[in-house]
């Protein structure tokens, strides 16, 4: 399970829009994320929020494509260089799922193994140039990319995909909830056809009828067979409300496995990051120590968590203020 986010429009997009609804999929990563807005890409081991200190840095002018990705790692180590997006020639892209024949399909056509199984899409879109080759893939994806041109496809086999149309783009995410509070116009994206989306608009539509190589053994595409996490992302959800999205915090994303074994603190000394990190580490124990707290300190350690990234977060909101970034709030 991972988070796919993504953008198309006439104007560039909102960088608190793609921040909050990168925050809504770390519920499906946790492990690392990424960051394509036209040709740059900026990636960081952790969760999106790590990220936060490099928006404002990122060239935000007459850009109409951006894809995103929070990863929940099943192949391949979980270092920011295996992070989505991923660039290949002129595509860049993100998967949510898990392959099972991508070693198949590197071998029919002579492409060299990745150790990271998304990575096989776009080697061989890439190497291609046929994106109806997506029908030689086995198992469960949904996919964004951009080969450039202002193009942004759109691909979805069985994973979760929505849409949200908005003055002058569309976005989309892997969970629903944060674009319903961005956009009145929310809906899934259709199963089995290939979208191309240019500035906004639909331009064209392909039908991918499934047609995998075979493979020789049997992989788990169940995202869940690799681990969970014990983080409770109701925690961080609270601290939207100091921006009025109340809404946001009835939603329970709460896991009900208590395992994880990443060292998630891992964001530089004297960064806005560590400051991040220092939130989550809160949330982490007030979770881990929830039988022992009493409410009062439960809230009040919630509070001190909600207060460090009220701070980072209005820095940065000013910082976007003054690049005349309109708020989604």
């Amino acid at each position: 399970m991972c988070g796919l986010i993504g953008y198309s429009g006439e104007q560039s997009p909102n960088l608190f829009y793609l921040n909050f609804i990168m925050s809504d999929n770390d519920s499906r990563g946790g492990h690392s994320s990424g960051l394509m807005l036209g040709k740059q890409i900026e990636k960081t081991v952790g969760e999106s929020t790590n990220l936060l200190p490099r928006m404002h840095v990122l060239d935000n002018k007459s850009q109409h494509v951006a894809i995103a990705h929070t990863r929940y790692a099943t192949h391949g180590k979980q270092t920011a260089k295996n992070s989505h997006p991923y660039k290949y020639g002129k595509i860049i892209g993100a998967h949510n799922g898990v392959l099972s024949n991508y070693e198949e399909v590197c071998e029919t056509y002579n492409l060299k193994t990745p150790d990271v199984d998304s990575k096989a899409i776009f080697s061989l879109l890439s190497e291609k140039k046929d994106y109806t080759k997506l029908d030689q893939f086995d198992g469960t994806m949904a996919v964004l990319f951009t080969d450039g041109d202002d193009n942004l496809y759109v691909y979805r086999r069985n994973n979760p995909l929505f849409i949200a149309r908005v003055d002058g783009g569309v976005y989309f995410s892997s969970l629903r909830a944060s674009l319903d509070e961005i956009s009145d116009d929310v809906s899934e994206v259709a199963i089995g056809e290939l979208q191309c989306w240019n500035k906004g608009k639909l331009i064209s539509t392909v039908e991918i009828v499934p047609n995998p190589i075979a493979a020789k053994k049997i992989v788990n595409t169940d995202w869940s067979a690799y681990g969970t996490k014990t983080k409770s992302y109701n925690n961080y959800a609270s601290s939207w409300n100091a921006y009025g999205m109340e809404s946001y915090t009835s939603r329970d994303y709460s896991p009900t496995v208590d395992t994880y074994e990443v060292n998630q603190y891992t964001s530089e000394p004297g960064t806005s990051g560590e400051i991040l990190d220092m939130a989550d580490c809160i949330d982490d124990l007030v979770w881990e120590e929830r039988h022992t707290l009493s409410s009062e300190q439960s809230k009040l350690l919630e509070k001190a968590a909600d207060i460090l990234r009220y701070d980072v977060t209005s820095f940065y909101k000013d910082i976007l203020e003054e690049d005349n970034q309109e708020l989604p709030f």
